[in-house]
C-alpha cells in the first residue's frame, strides 16, 4: 500500500462519514488504518434515530492513480432487522443501470429496480439516502 492509495481511500471513507452526519446526524467512527489495509470499508449495522439501521460496505481498488469501488452494497433495516433497502452491483439483474440497481422491500414484496446516477468509480451513496427518505420510487 503506497501513500496514494491511502490518500484516495481516506477521502472516501472521510466523504462517507461527513454525508452519515449531514443526512442522518450519525457520527460514525470509521477505523481508517483497517479500511485502507483491507481496502474494505464495512461500518457494520448503525441505529438511525427512527430505530431503523443501515449497514455500507464498499471494496476499493487504485486504477491509474484513482480509486474505483468494485463493488459496494447498501443496505437499509427495519425496527426489526429485516431488509427495506439494498442498492449493489452485483452483475445478476437485467435492469436499464445495470450493474447498479436496488432491493426494494418496502411493501412486503421485492421488487428489483434501476438504481441511476451512478457512476463505475464512484456510487452515489447520497442517491441510496434519498431512497431511504421516499424521494425516489
Amino acid at each position: 500500500m503506497n501513500s496514494l492509495e491511502a490518500v484516495l481511500i481516506s477521502q472516501r471513507v472521510q466523504y462517507i462519514v461527513e454525508k452519515l452526519l449531514e443526512h442522518f446526524n450519525l457520527l460514525w467512527v470509521a477505523d481508517y488504518q483497517r479500511i485502507i489495509v483491507l481496502e474494505r470499508l464495512s461500518t457494520g449495522r448503525l441505529s438511525l434515530e427512527d430505530g431503523t439501521q443501515i449497514a455500507l460496505f464498499e471494496d476499493y481498488v487504485i486504477e491509474d492513480y484513482h480509486l474505483v469501488i468494485v463493488r459496494y452494497a447498501y443496505l437499509w433495516y427495519d425496527r426489526n432487522g429485516s431488509e427495506l433497502l439494498r442498492a449493489d452491483n452485483s452483475e445478476h439483474h437485467d435492469v436499464t443501470t445495470s450493474p447498479h440497481h436496488l432491493h426494494d422491500s418496502r411493501w412486503q414484496i421485492e421488487r428489483i429496480k434501476p438504481f441511476g446516477g451512478q457512476r463505475r468509480a464512484h456510487p452515489d451513496i447520497t442517491e441510496f439516502f434519498a431512497w431511504m427518505r421516499g424521494e425516489r420510487r
